[in-house]
């Protein structure tokens, strides 16, 4: 069964007029609008998109779709996710901050047995 790709977008004007919306169908994307979210969570997707334009779609034109997704699940699930400094997590990235983290949570279980 075929499921139709999403066509992510906030509650925007530009995302609700026709021309966007045969366009979706043209490429046959189903269009998703976010909920009514906080300015904090809109501001975090954008930071998120902002680090993603900056950091990989600026180096150029992908050779191809097959090879844009390659890049964008390593940019996300190896870069993005494992190795990249994060602001939020004290610029540590998030493979340093979940070690550090287990270590505390051994440390705390530690303390607490020998009590």
């Amino acid at each position: 069964m075929f499921t139709a790709p999403a066509a992510q977008s906030d509650r925007s004007g530009q995302y609700f007029g026709t021309r966007f919306r045969k366009l979706l169908n043209q490429y046959l994307f189903r269009q998703s609008t976010a909920g009514k979210k906080s300015v904090y969570e809109k501001a975090h997707a954008e930071s998120i998109l902002a680090s993603l334009k900056r950091e990989l779609l600026e180096k150029g034109q992908f050779d191809s779709i097959e090879n844009a997704k390659i890049e964008l699940f390593d940019y996300i699930e190896v870069y993005y996710n494992r190795i990249r400094k994060h602001s939020a997590l004290h610029y540590m990235s998030p493979k340093k901050f979940e070690q550090i983290y287990k270590q505390n949570e051994l440390v705390t279980l530690q303390s607490k047995l020998s009590v």
